[in-house]
């Protein structure tokens, strides 16, 4: 399904996304992947390269298997279509890694049984726990609902109407009329 997954002309209805930021995000990204498959990752899915005779700054979705829980691509916020796959046994193990960067923008527990679920969203510190059941194509990434960032992921809220209140001030007004007995 990855490598299915084309990047291209965000115009273009059949995208699925367009490039990253700037050249020097696109460098980042394939830094991380460079470094992570020096360190015994194994590419799974390339995504370096796509699109290069255009110019544009493009990665297509890449998966790392066989990553250790330390390593950097797995510790920080890439911010480009990379995914660390990392095994584990359990999900005190699960809860453990996904619990061990110092970031929680975001987590995705892909479980059908819906008691594991609740107890998997209750104990990932993230400001938004998605539970998937099977793969969904949409358009768009963006949260349709209020979500506040943990740890050292951003800040305020994103999302949603409690997104608004950043742009409000909440003030308290008294007002007193009338003669004074």
């Amino acid at each position: 399904m990855a490598k299915a997954t084309k990047a291209g002309d965000p115009s273009n209805p059949e995208t699925r996304f367009g490039p990253l930021a700037s050249a020097r995000q696109k460098d980042i990204v394939e830094g991380f992947i460079a470094e992570a498959e020096a360190q015994g990752g194994e590419i799974l899915c390339d995504g370096r390269g796509a699109l290069a005779e255009t110019g544009g700054f493009y990665v297509e979705p890449t998966i790392i298997g066989q990553t250790d829980s330390s390593a950097r691509i797995v510790q920080q916020e890439i911010f480009g279509p990379v995914l660390a796959v990392s095994r584990f046994e359990g999900e005190n193990e699960a809860v453990r890694l996904a619990n061990s960067t110092p970031y929680g923008l975001a987590a995705t527990v892909w479980t059908r049984d819906l008691g594991r679920a609740h107890r998997m969203a209750d104990r990932i510190d993230a400001g938004m726990t998605k539970i998937m059941t099977a793969p969904v194509q949409r358009m768009g990434a963006g949260f349709s609902h209020s979500a506040e960032a943990a740890k050292q992921s951003g800040f305020g809220i994103e999302g949603g109407f409690g997104a608004l209140d950043s742009y409000s001030r909440l003030q308290a007004v008294e007002f007193h009329y009338g003669d004074t007995p």
